[in-house]
C-alpha cells in the first residue's frame, strides 16, 4: 500500500494506491520482473493539476543463455483516467541487445518504442573497460519523430546524435 502528499502549482495533493512487485532469476538464463501500480496519481498539470486513477504495468525479461550474449526485452504500459474519462493510455517498448566479445569489449544495442510520444529510437554503443576508471565508450543514437496525430506518416523528423568518452585513471 501506498499514501503519500505532495506540493505542486502551490496546492498539496494526498494520493493513495497499491504496488506490486514480483518475479526473479528462474534459472541460470532467464529472468523476469513484473511491476504494476494501480490507485490515485497526480497529474502533473501546471495549469490544472487533478488527482485521477492511473494504472501502470510492466514487464522487464533478460535472456543469457550464453555469457557471450543477453537480450532483454521490456514493456510498459500506463493508462490515466479523470473521473472515468481517459486522460491518456500507451505503451513504451524496449529490446536491448548486449554482446560480450571479452570481458573488455562489449557492445550494446537498444530499440525504443514509445506511443506516448510518437517515437522510435536506435541506440548503439561500443565499450572498451580496461580497468575501472580506464574505458573508451563510442556511440550514436538516432530518434524519428512522427508527423501529426491527423496524418502520422508523412513528415517524420529524424534527430542524430553521436558521442564518446574517455576515461584514464593514472597511478
Amino acid at each position: 500500500g501506498e499514501w503519500s502528499g505532495e506540493e505542486f502549482a502551490d496546492e498539496w495533493f494526498t494520493t493513495r494506491g497499491l504496488r506490486f512487485m514480483g518475479g526473479g532469476s528462474w534459472n541460470r538464463w532467464l529472468r523476469m520482473w513484473v511491476n504494476g501500480k494501480v490507485g490515485e496519481a497526480l497529474l502533473y498539470d501546471e495549469d490544472d493539476p487533478t488527482v485521477g486513477q492511473r494504472t501502470a504495468l510492466s514487464v522487464d525479461t533478460g535472456i543469457q543463455a550464453t555469457r557471450f550474449l543477453r537480450v532483454s526485452p521490456q514493456v510498459s504500459w500506463e493508462q490515466f483516467t479523470d473521473n472515468g474519462a481517459p486522460v491518456y493510455s500507451g505503451l513504451v517498448g524496449r529490446l536491448k541487445i548486449e554482446a560480450f566479445a571479452t570481458p573488455v569489449h562489449w557492445f550494446r544495442f537498444i530499440v525504443d518504442q514509445s506511443t506516448f510520444s510518437g517515437t522510435s529510437s536506435q541506440e548503439a554503443l561500443f565499450a572498451w573497460e580496461r580497468s575501472p576508471g580506464t574505458a573508451l565508450y563510442i556511440g550514436g543514437h538516432t530518434r524519428i519523430v512522427r508527423g501529426s496525430e491527423d496524418d502520422p506518416v508523412s513528415n517524420p523528423e529524424r534527430d542524430w546524435t553521436a558521442f564518446t568518452k574517455l576515461s584514464w585513471v593514472f597511478n
